[in-house]
């Protein structure tokens, strides 16, 4: 079974996204904050993260921690700017999606090989 990392500050929505992934036989891991998704992408390894950020468009691309940037899958980043950027061979679904457009995004990029782990270096 894949594992799957949502991260996301919207409960709601976060909740059935976590869902319908399950139903789809996925493990899956919620984080609401980067702080927490970092100590789960240093204990486990995930096929993908799927990343609800809502300032994802003003920044243009996500604000990944140092110390879990050599950990990190394939990002399916989901935001309402058409603008926003997706990184590391990941993909953006602009806002509003339908679940079949959501899934298989999903499905495309957990079979990705996962990217090679890069030790983490401090500055």
């Amino acid at each position: 079974m894949k594992a799957i990392l949502l991260l996301g500050e919207d409960s709601d929505t976060c909740s059935t996204l976590q869902d319908v992934l399950r139903s789809e036989h996925y493990h899956v891991v919620v984080a609401p904050c980067w702080v927490v998704a970092a100590r789960w992408l240093r204990k486990v390894h995930f096929a993908l993260l799927v990343l609800d950020d809502p300032d994802l468009g003003e920044r243009g691309e996500p604000q990944v921690p140092p110390d879990a940037a050599g950990a990190m899958p394939p990002i399916l980043a989901l935001s309402g700017h058409l603008h926003a950027a997706a990184l590391r061979g990941g993909a953006l679904l602009t806002k509003p999606f339908g679940l079949s457009e959501f899934l298989d995004a999903v499905r495309a990029l957990a079979r990705q090989p996962a990217p090679a782990h890069r030790p983490h270096r401090s500055p």
